[in-house]
């Protein structure tokens, strides 16, 4: 039987159907043809395993951001950044001159009434514009 790779029972009938000598070319055949067909499913195999890696690889290129689109993104939003950052100060700005304004009319209107207030107590007050003019030297 020599070297070959069929089992005992598939040479014994081969053996008693077609001879000694055909059964050991027909199992050398067969087992040069399982032979064969093992490497190529393994070729196969091979190949299908490449072009599943390939495509994989196309399709996470396309999907997952690269370190190049990562540091476009990085530079976009320091951009973005810095603009907001001009915009904020800008803003800011513009309120404090905005707040200093309100309070030189609310300063402008507190002096405005405390003169009012003043005056209001003193006509209004006979003791009080007799102190005034006490106060001021008007009256001895």
């Amino acid at each position: 039987m020599g070297n070959m790779n069929l089992s005992i029972e598939v040479f014994d009938v081969f053996e008693r159907k077609f001879g000694r000598e055909d059964a050991l070319v027909l199992g050398k055949s067969l087992e040069a043809t399982f032979s064969r067909l093992e490497e190529r499913g393994a070729e196969i195999s091979i190949q299908r395993k490449i072009e599943v890696k390939d495509e994989l690889k196309r399709e996470l290129k396309d999907e997952l951001a690269t370190k190049e689109d990562i540091a476009n993104l990085r530079g976009n939003v320091k951009e973005d950044i810095a603009t907001l950052r001009g915009e904020v100060k800008e803003d800011i700005a513009n309120l404090r001159g905005e707040l200093k304004e309100d309070i030189a009319r609310l300063d402008k209107k507190f002096t405005v009434l405390s003169v009012v207030v003043i005056f209001s107590t003193l006509f209004v007050n006979k003791d009080a514009l007799t102190w005034f003019a006490q106060i001021i030297g008007l009256v001895r």
